[in-house]
Order: C-alpha cells, then structure tokens, then sequence
C-alpha cells in the first residue's frame, strides 16, 4: 500500500500548537543537516514543505510567525551549534556559556524565519501560488539576516549546493540570494504532493509544480556543466605562493609562554615545507598568525625577513595599534613585510565580528556582566573599509580577514577591482566542527560570484586555492600541518553578470514571486488574515 502524502496535511492540521512547534523545529533541524559537511540535501524536500503545511494550518499571522520562529530555532541551532566551541577554546570562560551562546544565536536568528513566515501569512493564498510566495518570503528574510544589525549570512540556503561544483556555477548570475530563492522553491514545491487537486486532476496537476521546479534545479545544473566543460585554468607568470598552515591549536595561540614557539614553528614551515624556498616569490600566513605588533617592532620583521633570506615577500595577519589622543587603538590586521623587511602594505579588518571582536553596546552589556568572547577586555576598532593592495611582483589583491569573505556582493572595494582575492582567517575558535567546513564553501561562492581566485590560509584549516569558478585545486585539512607550493590562478578573462549588476536578478525574482497573489482578492484579503 502506498503512502498517500496528502495524509500529511490532514495530520499537521490537527496538531495543537506545542505538537505544531516540536514538528515545527524537528524540520528546521532538518533543513540544516543538508549544509556542510553533511549535506542531506534531499531532507529539504521535506522540511520545507512540512513549513508551508504548518502556515496552512496557521488561523493568523501570528500563529504562522510562532511555527516559523520553531523552525528557524531548529534551523540554526543545529547549523550553529559549533558556535559555543569557541568556550572550550579559552581557559579562563566557563565551558557552559557556549551552551548559552549557541541558543541565544540561535533564538535571535530566528526571528528573520519568524518574520518569513508572518509576511507570507499576510499575503497567503490557497493553491500552487503560495510557494513562490512562501519561497519570496523566505529569501527576504535571509538577505534582510545578511544586511541588517552588521550582517550574518552565514549558511544561506543556496551553500547546500557546496557539493555541485555544477550547480554552484548560476551564483556567477543569480548569486547566493537568488540561487537560495530557486532552490526554497523547488523544496517547497513538493508540498503540492500533499494538495488535495480532486478526483480528475490526479498525480499530474500535483506533480505539475515539483516537475517544473526540479527541470528548472536541472537545468542550472546544465548550465554548470557546460560552463565547466570549458573551463581551463592559466596562472599568472613569475608568481609562486607558499601557504602556511601550522595548525596551532586555538587554546594554545596567544598563551604568552607560547608565543615564541607558535612564530618560529610559522618560520620553520615557511623555510622547510617543501624542501627549502627555491621558487618561491611570496609566504602567506594566517590571521594573527604572528602575536606582536610588526608594525611597530621593527626587529621581528628583520628575524622573518632573515631566517627567510631576504628572498620571499611575506603576507601575513597580526595584530596592530596607533596611539590616540585618550587611548590606542587596537586592529585586526593583514600586514606585508618585504624582503628588506620594510613593511609594504596594511590592511585594518573593516567588517568585525559581534561579540568575538568587540562588544556592542559595551557600556550597557557590561553592566550584566557581558565581555567579549576573544581574550582581552579591549575591543578592536574596525578600519575604514575594503581596500584593494599592490605589492612589487603581485597582481593586485583584496584582503578579507575571517568572516568578511561570507558576505555576497561586499568582497570588493569600490576604489579598484582586484585580481584576486585573499582570505586569512584563523578558524581554530570552531575545533572539528561544521564551522570550517560551511566558511570554505562560503569561501568558494565568493569565487564563483565574482569570477576571482581566492587564496585562503587558515590556522588550524581549511587552507585552500580556489580557482575564479570556485572549485578547490589544492587544499591542505582541517587539523593538519602543512604548506601548499601553488602558482596563482588568473580571474576569468570577462566579469560575471553577478559582479557587475549584483542582488537586481534576484530582486525581480523576489518581486515574481510576490506577483502571484496580486491579480486575486487584494487588500481585503490582508485585513482578513490579521
């Protein structure tokens, strides 16, 4: 006997509200099981539909914001959940706030899943028509998550994608918003299954709407076979890269009895790693890879520039400060030392992290007891924005440090385009996680948008070169030791449609999707459902 998914409707229908929430946040629980590294991605095809019943059975907006608001706690908790690691990474905090920490993130975040579901309650009507408006719905409320309040698109819908090089190829046109609107709905679209379309309309009206969303999911895939068919990499002449990853662990990093070793083990590697620096133009380490101010200690720079010959340019994260007038300034910095150990280029983090780098709202939070979660009391001052860096013997570049490389659409400075990206990040906060794995596909989206290589060095992983299509040549693993030799991948010889027109494809996408309800009933059904 076959199962009848229309018997799914009628059952969430007659759930009461704290069965409807448990239902609601195993689904979202789901859902984030189809991101790195485990993508089970066919888990999409039932959560979300199991999302829109449950704003079916909603009798209000209300009601629909409170499922929705359980889903996205499943959602988030389950895809965020790492977040607390950052706890077991420091002596002195107590191990139990990371418990803290990852469902305050979690219940916060939410809230934009909450608002989804409230807003297409709003604009909610029965039929085919209510998926693409679920699916607006939805990819408005992560392009809101990834602007407002500073930003956190981490794990936007269409990174379940990570795993299709193909598929991954429309975010060269679509981008990550638009590509995570199609694939909501092509998910949701399965609800269809569970319609009730009457007795003559049978299995073809209700496989109507899921057939055309999955040809639509195949023929992105399509496009990204043909354009990979072609595709072939050149690298730019007289440019050898060493990457270094010396996989100290985070708990280690900036004990003070350690600094010493951590610097010279980065030293040993750049030195040593494949058999001496014949070759070799430039040695790239990690964020805050050294723990003194180079900037302004002139005999660090002399001992790297020394124990490396005098030969290679290095490019490496360290902290950094100026004196002001009240107190200094403290910032996250990439910082070049050249083979004359003069320093030749800065970069100051621009985009920084909530609560890690500094604490918002500092006089207020203070008072209950809240700091920051990196070490120190004293928050770090964000620099002045994206900045693109020339460098002798370098095609230009632009630096992100950490997490500025999630945002899609804000990895180029407006001053002048780069021919390749730079992501020092120090991912050791996160332990064996999800967290490392989820940051290099957001990483390679990147790539793929803007149509740049990326060259990514991580503390404790996952260092990486990514070609301008955002595929991986060359990678070292999370929690080993190792460098990488590479030559450095060229951009791809015309810009994508992405990096020239950015988020507009996918705001007609969204504006589509919202049109469907507009020919039917109007205003009046608004006031209905409040």
């Amino acid at each position: 006997m076959r199962a009848d998914p229309r018997r799914a409707a009628v059952w969430v229908r007659s759930l009461d509200d704290r069965r409807a929430a448990g239902l609601a946040f195993v689904a979202g629980a789901g859902a984030a099981l189809a991101f790195a590294p485990f993508y089970a991605v066919p888990l999409i095809f039932i959560s979300f539909p199991l999302l829109v019943l449950l704003i079916d059975r909603a009798g209000n907006r209300r009601a629909a914001a409170v499922s929705g608001w359980w889903f996205g706690l499943g959602y988030f908790l389950v895809g965020l959940y790492w977040v607390g690691n950052s706890f077991l990474a420091q002596e002195d905090v107590p191990k139990w706030g990371g418990i803290i920490a990852a469902l305050a993130l979690a219940m916060a975040l939410a809230i934009f899943v909450a608002a989804a579901a409230w807003l297409a309650k709003s604009l909610w009507v029965s039929g085919w028509r209510r998926v693409p408006l679920f699916a607006a719905s939805f990819a408005t409320a992560e392009w809101l998550r990834g602007h407002l309040f500073t930003g956190f698109p981490w794990n936007l819908q269409a990174n379940v994608w990570g795993w299709s090089d193909e598929i991954s190829q429309s975010v060269s046109f679509l981008g990550s918003y638009g590509l995570g609107l199609l694939t909501v709905l092509a998910a949701a679209s399965f609800v269809r299954l569970a319609d009730d379309h009457g007795e003559e309309a049978g299995a073809r009206h209700a496989w109507a709407l899921p057939g055309l969303s999955l040809g639509l999911m195949a023929a992105l895939f399509v496009f990204g076979a043909v354009r990979l068919s072609g595709a072939q990499n050149t690298f730019h002449p007289d440019v050898r890269l060493r990457i270094v990853q010396a996989n100290i662990p985070q708990i280690e990093k900036w004990q003070r009895e350690k600094w010493r070793d951590n610097f010279v083990r980065h030293i040993g590697l750049s030195i040593d790693g494949n058999g001496g620096l014949d070759g070799i133009t430039h040695v790239i380490w990690p964020e805050t890879a050294v723990p003194y101010f180079i900037g302004s200690e002139p005999s660090r720079r002399h001992l790297v520039a020394r124990a490396l010959g005098n030969r290679p340019v290095v490019i490496t994260g360290a902290p950094r400060f100026e004196e002001g007038e009240q107190k200094p300034s403290y910032y996250n910095a990439v910082q070049v030392i050249g083979a004359d150990a003069q320093l030749l280029a800065t970069y100051d983090k621009a985009h920084l992290v909530p609560f890690g780098e500094y604490l918002p709202f500092r006089g207020l939070l203070n008072r209950f007891g809240l700091e920051k979660l990196t070490p120190g009391a004293v928050d770090f001052t964000a620099g002045p924005g994206l900045r693109t860096i020339a460098i002798p013997g370098l095609p230009r570049f632009g630096p992100l440090i950490c997490y500025e490389v999630i945002f899609p659409g804000r990895v180029i400075a407006d001053e002048e385009r780069p021919e390749w990206l730079l992501n020092l990040t120090n991912d050791g906060w996160f332990g064996t996680s999800p967290g490392p794995y989820q940051h290099l596909v957001m990483t390679r989206f990147r790539a793929a948008e803007e149509g740049l290589p990326v060259i990514r060095v991580a503390g404790t992983g996952i260092s990486a070169v990514i070609d301008p299509y955002g595929r991986v040549l060359s990678s070292i693993a999370l929690n080993k030791q190792g460098v990488i030799d590479t030559g450095l991948p060229r951009a791809l010889g015309s810009t994508t449609l992405y990096a020239r027109i950015g988020d507009w494809l996918f705001a007609m996408l969204v504006i589509l999707g919202f049109a469907v309800r507009l020919p039917l009933h109007g205003a009046r059904a608004w006031r209905q459902q409040s």
